[in-house]
């Protein structure tokens, strides 16, 4: 066990979380005042014993899994014998399986389905029918330690990755279509049914083990992805290649997976406590104005004329008064999502927030997204009227018409305008004057383009020509990156 908590200590630190000496002291500790068969407990305890940042939870689930993996289970496939150890609850890319059927009715019936009976492989290559039964069998009794050992048999089985290593994505829709995952849920609810048709008859109870199944069925297709993505880091390491679990801030967001953007959206919030905290302090720190000649020889009497007191005069420090336009296009909507989030949880440390939303329409959604606590999708967003009026193509020149003509009000000489989105015009008109006017009205204009710098001015690009009436235009494509513009904009 000793050995598996210092192989956990190097794997976080080899993904950049930091573990001192002193953590690695505490979590020993915890080995042994621990059931070590509690396996939530135990995780829950080094985890505390080791992670001082809620941002790095995400990376510590996934490697406690690899850490302190199930008891090997020797399966025979293909055959080789090979062993299929559990993976972790992590969050992954069950998402990307809602593109396949519908399973069940609002009701909790079963529907038709376009995907071929469980037991026949929708690929054409057939499942094994005691590896399916053993699956029913552990979803039915809810048991999580056996599902985890099934997911590591059908990822060697199906997933395809003893040959040629593809995409995550790409291994996972393997096994989805070879055993026919996306059937799953009808089946179970199927013999389920059977089993008990009296207690089933009862539409409340029926709907309650729908509820419980379906949790489940999401949980074994989790395990699956954690499966390979686990194997595919292994192939990286192997190679040298840098592994993929790397800090969440430091991930780029347009080739960050569903499960990186989920698990992004969940450390904003904290991210964001985190700015507020620095903005409020520097406030505070920076209240010290320039000398205070008369005040400091005023009280030097006091001290027969050594000033040994010295006086300042106050400085008001201001909160930022902030508008904000952001392109929710398909291109960017991910990144505006982010930075409306961001800047929503730290509302308080703003005078005034107004946010408008924009495609080649322009829209104000600053109460909308107060009222939205948990959190809003973007796609969401880009359906509030006015946001889309034409064809849904950015149309820079026409959403600046309509804000100096209906909105420009917002914006006094103590207004900080940030605009978020990558310039690109689809070579419409770009509205140079009218943002040259906006400019000129505001306080301070700052660009926040989430594409590389490299390919700015690239075809329909006008970031430079943008940036001429601007204090600053940040390249973000991280959360790190994110914080960082964010710091310098409300400073």
């Amino acid at each position: 066990m000793l050995g598996m908590l210092l192989d956990l200590a190097a794997r976080l630190q080899r993904a950049g979380v930091p573990v001192a000496l002193s953590e690695k002291v505490d979590a020993t500790s915890a080995l042994g005042l621990l059931p070590l068969d509690d396996r939530p407990l135990l995780r829950a305890a080094l985890r505390s014993a080791m992670i001082k940042r809620v941002e790095d939870q995400a990376i510590f689930d996934r490697l406690f899994d690899r850490a302190f993996p199930l008891t090997p289970v020797t399966v025979t496939t293909r055959g080789s014998a090979v062993d299929a150890d559990g993976s972790g609850d992590a969050a992954t890319e069950a998402d990307e399986a809602e593109d396949s059927s519908e399973l069940t009715g609002p009701d909790g019936g079963e529907i038709a389905t376009n995907v071929a009976p469980t037991g026949g492989a929708a690929g054409g290559q057939s499942i094994d029918q005691q590896l399916l039964a053993e699956l029913i069998d552990a979803l039915k009794r809810g048991d999580s330690e056996a599902l985890q050992q099934l997911a590591g048999r059908f990822v060697d089985e199906y997933a395809g990755l003893a040959g040629q290593a593809g995409s995550e994505r790409s291994h996972y829709y393997r096994v989805l279509r070879a055993a026919d995952l996306s059937n799953l849920l009808t089946t179970v609810m199927r013999e389920i049914r059977a089993e008990a048709p009296e207690v089933m008859a009862d539409p409340f109870v029926a709907r309650m083990e729908l509820s419980e199944q379906a949790q489940q069925v999401d949980l074994f297709r989790r395990m699956i992805s954690e499966r390979i993505r686990d194997h595919l880091d292994e192939l990286l390491a192997a190679q040298g290649a840098p592994s993929k679990n790397r800090r969440l801030e430091e991930l780029d967001m347009f080739a960050a997976s569903t499960t990186d953007l989920r698990q992004m959206r969940e450390v904003v919030r904290p991210l964001a406590r985190k700015l507020a905290s620095k903005l409020s302090q520097r406030r505070r720190h920076h209240r010290q104005g320039r000398l205070d000649m008369r005040r400091t020889l005023r009280h030097s009497l006091n001290t027969g004329g050594v000033p040994m007191d010295v006086k300042f005069h106050s400085r008001r420090s201001a909160k930022p008064d902030i508008v904000m336009l952001c392109d929710v296009s398909g291109s960017v909507a991910e990144f505006a999502n982010f930075t409306l989030m961001l800047m929503h949880a730290m509302h308080n440390e703003m005078a005034h927030l107004r946010t408008f939303v924009f495609v080649d329409g322009i829209a104000d959604v600053t109460d909308t997204l107060t009222a939205a606590v948990d959190g809003f999708d973007p796609r969401f967003l880009i359906h509030q009227p006015g946001v889309v009026v034409g064809d849904g193509h950015s149309d820079y020149g026409g959403v600046l018409a309509i804000f100096m003509r209906d909105h420009i009000a917002t914006v006094t000489p103590a207004t900080t305008v940030i605009i978020t989105g990558d310039a690109r015009t689809n070579y419409r008109a770009a509205g140079f004057d009218d943002f040259a006017t906006l400019a000129a009205r505001a306080r301070r204009v700052f660009w926040l383009n989430p594409e590389p710098r490299a390919d700015w001015d690239d075809k329909d690009s006008e970031i430079s020509q943008f940036a001429i009436w601007c204090n600053a235009v940040f390249e973000v494509r991280s959360l790190n990156d994110l914080i960082t513009a964010v710091s310098a904009v409300t400073a």
